[in-house]
């Protein structure tokens, strides 16, 4: 997907979980999850699953952020702030850990 197909999707799927009802949000969550095997993207889902509360993605955020938050520079302050934001003890954990790297 290229980046700015992957940017009209994820701002189309915003509007649907915000404005309308028509699209059922687990949909959309199971899109923006889809997203994340782009690490390219993983900036755009990270801030709408945060929105959505999906904190069931942290582990492959953390991943990506290990493997390629130097490449995508991009990708990793969103992916903290998702992570800031889970409330499970093991964000706090990985936040720790890419920390101290």
């Amino acid at each position: 997907m290229h980046l700015a197909w992957g940017a009209k999707a994820a701002e189309a799927l915003r509007f649907h979980s915000a404005e309308e009802s028509i699209i059922r949000r687990t949909a959309i969550r199971d899109a923006y999850r889809v997203m994340l095997q782009r690490p390219k993207l993983a900036d755009l889902a990270a801030v709408h699953l945060a929105r959505l509360e999906d904190w069931e993605s942290a582990d492959q955020l953390a991943a990506i952020l290990r493997r390629h938050g130097r490449e995508h520079g991009w990708i990793t302050a969103p992916i903290v702030t998702y992570l800031e934001a889970c409330p499970h003890p093991q964000a706090q954990r990985w936040l720790a850990e890419l920390r101290s790297r």
